[in-house]
């Protein structure tokens, strides 16, 4: 079992509907060599609810976890063959 890091284009935004509380998350996940990773488990955990979002990369690596209410997050990804990567303590905010 190869322990490379999943690298992660992260990219964090928030969805603007008028009045709302909610976010989403959308990146693309990478192996080392920058080849795309399809079906890796995408979990995203709210640091002060305990609240688990879960999604999955598309075939092209892409992933989006919305409806997120704002706060302060951990995001992580697991694939066989690979070592767990973990964004920590990252916040969401309304638009």
């Amino acid at each position: 079992m190869r322990l490379v890091c999943v690298l992660l284009a992260l990219s964090l935004s928030s969805v603007a509907f008028a009045q709302t509380d909610r976010s989403t998350i959308t990146g693309t996940i990478t192996d080392p060599s920058g080849a795309v990773m399809a079906n890796a488990p995408v979990t995203v955990r709210n640091l002060a609810t305990g609240v688990v979002s879960t999604g999955a990369s598309s075939t092209t690596g892409n992933y989006t976890v919305s409806q997120l209410p704002v706060g302060d997050y951990e995001l992580t990804v697991e694939s066989s063959g690979f070592k767990r990567y973990i964004h920590s303590n990252f916040h969401l905010a309304a638009a």
